[in-house]
């Protein structure tokens, strides 16, 4: 089968013309091998799609079809259903995560997904962005988080409160033209917002997009955003490519801080990208603070901003609104008392 599969690859076309050029085009071959003869023309071909979308067309050219991959992309494909519903509704929400100063001060929020489903559980956040972004959703889901954020924003300020929002993007969602008008409208019309509001992109969808994406962020820049660039350590960025970007802030990846202060090794790590992120005044943001020590020791190194458990879980904005009115009235009868 292999042999039969690699032959009718082999005589489909090696180069495509073009009204300008030429283009060399490379192929993938999903393979359904089935004993039953009661299967269906249809089974057989759902079962070589879900082959098709294992191969890689480098790496893994032929691949062949298993049931427990079928089962687990209907099972993708039901949770992309209810997803779909669930935007339709608007019930998707955004819980806030604090960023603070090394004391605990809270400075700003980022804003991150959550979904409830049906039976109650929560979906994971990383499944429902990758899944939108596999099957063309990203735009559409992007747009939902943006207005969620901007109805915080205006939700905070009803309540005198002005901490900056920060909403993650994926680089594809700046590439669809529907969404990065409606930030472009955003910057025209509600240019106040943009003082609250951040853009947060991983480095690796920068580094996947290269240029294209490139432009996009000189433009929102210009246009007045403030850009973080997440994740930053785990990925493809180079430093060369940390020159170009048009970003205010570097978030250092939570894997950074697993064995600080007790690894040496890591410890340096962390200094460095401290130093580095000094020298081209960027703003550092460290990720993945989940005890004492580390905040201590972040703080005596001289970090600015801090993000992790140890000084609060995403939580929903209701809980933060509490939160700052209690804080208010604390600080309103210490000054009577005094």
């Amino acid at each position: 089968l292999t042999t039969e599969a690699s032959r009718l690859v082999s005589i489909l076309p090696q180069q495509l013309a073009l009204s300008v050029g030429a283009i060399n085009p490379v192929f993938e071959a999903g393979i359904s091998i089935s004993g039953r003869q009661h299967a269906s023309a249809e089974q057989t071909l759902e079962q070589c799609e879900s082959a098709l979308e294992q191969a890689d067309a480098y790496n893994c050219p032929l691949s062949f079809f298993q049931p427990d991959t079928l089962q687990q992309r209907n099972a993708e494909l039901q949770l992309l259903s209810e997803f779909k519903t669930a935007l339709q509704h608007n019930t998707p929400e955004l819980w806030l995560q604090p960023k603070v100063k090394p004391d605990g001060v809270i400075e700003s929020f980022e804003a991150l997904l959550r979904w409830q489903q049906s039976d109650g559980s929560y979906a994971a956040p990383e499944k429902v962005v990758a899944l939108a972004e596999q099957y063309g959703l990203i735009a559409q889901l992007s747009s939902h988080v943006l207005n969620k954020a901007i109805a915080i924003i205006k939700r905070f300020h009803q309540h005198k409160l002005h901490y900056a929002i920060a909403i993650n993007l994926t680089g594809s969602d700046l590439l669809a033209a529907p969404f990065y008008n409606e930030l472009v409208h955003i910057a025209t019309h509600q240019p106040a917002l943009l003082q609250q509001l951040t853009l947060e992109l991983t480095e690796n969808s920068i580094a996947k997009h290269q240029q294209p994406l490139f432009d996009k962020l000189h433009a929102l820049k210009r246009l007045g955003y403030t850009l973080a660039l997440d994740d930053f350590g785990t990925g493809q960025a180079s430093l060369s490519m940390l020159n170009k970007l048009p970003v205010d802030t570097v978030k250092l990846d939570r894997s950074f801080l697993l064995n600080v202060p007790g690894d040496p090794r890591q410890t340096q790590l962390v200094q460095s990208v401290m130093l580095m992120t000094k020298a081209l005044k960027l703003r550092l943001v460290i990720e993945g603070v989940e005890t004492e020590v580390q905040q201590r020791f972040l703080s005596s190194l001289g970090a600015e901003q801090l993000q992790g458990y140890w000084f609060s879980k995403p939580k929903p904005v209701a809980h933060w609104l509490v939160h700052f009115s209690q804080q208010k009235t604390e600080e309103s009868a210490a000054e009577n008392a005094t």
